[in-house]
């Protein structure tokens, strides 16, 4: 085994993301963990990184790495037709499994680069896993599932059932499942899934109120997604319950040990309530750019997080958004929510992002006993600005990546 060495690391601002932030701070390291943050202390022997800050590596709670070798988003006038585009694209691009694996790995390794420390994966075979074999730890692979007919229940509790039971031995994740959405997972499988999660204290993901066209089918039946499923032959006519609804769904998910709500684009303020009643274990994922992206009103930010709801950062994939970096959704959100504070939204890249996914006495936060896993952002630091300010601004960008007290990324 490599063996680390130790590190005391110095820096303009030191981010711990735990209510402290220190000029010229030090971070020491021993056997890849954090064992002191402190004030620099005069004439000791520093690796000194200069003008940047050091926060904790950031935390990526939603993303699809399989969609990695996409050269750019993918444009269509509806949610719908992305959806049968996307469709189309994984037949014609991802047929293979040699395909997947080279689109994960170019996924992980971008994520890395841009600061990415923990990877919140929807896997949409387990054929993938050892493609996950080069995640940063910890991270958390979510088995996605998909099931409209009633035949097909016990097989995909089945696979989710291998999937669990077949993670490597030392691997750097830890498996969840994904009931992927309320227009492809009947409620009947739900309920199944959700006892799985609580009898394997297993995290749940799942996008939910992503779109008015999911609403329409929820609500009435009808619309272009259920075109969209007949046409693949995945409609039957008691995959959904209109009794059920948005707030079904979202008590199942809080039922569960702990749980991802995707989106949420379209969740009312009864639903937030529902969720900030809950927050200890339930999180909303917004992706900044990917919201943008499908021209969705507002996100309303400020209001959902006034309401107690814990709201997490994810960039999603490459199919909705330009890159996997996810600084840029920090920038973006900063840009969109100027009435959140920056400290705010640097928590939910962070801090906020690694307790939603079951990680928070691990990762997120720089204070002593933690791994050490740290990106190294330049910014404008030249002016009066806070320095989370800075970071939430334009001219922020990710210079160094540390995991488990190994640089992945070093300052040049």
């Amino acid at each position: 085994m490599q063996q680390i060495p130790d590190q005391k690391i110095s820096a303009r601002w030191v981010l711990t993301m735990c209510g402290e932030l220190l000029p010229n701070g030090v971070v020491e390291i021993h056997e890849g963990r954090i064992t002191d943050v402190r004030p620099a202390g005069p004439g000791e022997e520093l690796l000194e990184l200069g003008e940047v800050a050091l926060v904790p590596g950031l935390v990526n709670t939603h993303t699809h790495l399989e969609f990695s070798t996409l050269v750019q988003p993918i444009e269509a006038p509806s949610f719908t037709d992305w959806i049968r585009q996307l469709v189309s694209y994984r037949s014609e691009h991802l047929a293979t499994s040699e395909q997947r694996l080279a689109a994960i790995r170019q996924g992980i390794t971008e994520s890395i680069s841009s600061g990415v420390t923990t990877i919140g994966e929807i896997a949409s075979d387990s054929q993938s896993s050892q493609a996950y074999a080069s995640l940063p730890a910890p991270s958390v692979v979510m088995r996605e599932v998909i099931g409209t007919a009633a035949a097909d229940d016990q097989d995909r509790l089945a696979m989710v059932e291998q999937f669990h039971s077949g993670v490597p031995t030392g691997a750097s994740w830890r498996p969840a499942i994904s009931p992927h959405a309320p227009y492809t997972v009947r409620c009947s499988l739900l309920e199944q899934l959700a006892e799985f999660s609580r009898q394997h204290q297993l995290l749940s993901a799942m996008h939910l109120a992503e779109s008015t066209d999911e609403l329409q089918l929820l609500e009435r039946g009808d619309g272009p997604l259920r075109e969209l499923l007949t046409g693949l032959d995945a409609w039957h006519e008691d995959a959904t319950d209109p009794g059920f609804g948005l707030s079904g769904y979202l008590d199942s998910l809080c039922q569960g040990p702990r749980s991802l709500v995707i989106h949420g684009n379209y969740l009312d303020p009864s639903h937030w309530q529902q969720l900030a009643e809950h927050r200890d274990r339930v999180s909303l994922v917004y992706c900044p750019r990917t919201h943008s992206h499908f021209g969705h009103p507002s996100y309303r930010l400020a209001e959902r997080l006034a309401a107690g709801v814990r709201v997490v950062l994810g960039t999603d994939s490459r199919a909705s958004s330009a890159d996997l970096d996810l600084l840029a959704d920090v920038r973006h959100a900063a840009k969109c929510h100027p009435q959140v504070s920056p400290d705010q939204i640097l928590a939910m890249a962070t801090r906020d992002g690694a307790d939603a996914l079951g990680l928070g006495e691990e990762v997120g936060q720089l204070t002593a006993g933690r791994i050490a896993n740290m990106a190294v952002i330049a910014a404008d630091f030249s002016t009066d600005k806070e320095a989370a300010e800075a970071i939430c601004a334009s001219a922020s960008r990710v210079v160094g990546v540390m995991v488990a007290g190994q640089w992945l990324r070093q300052l040049a």
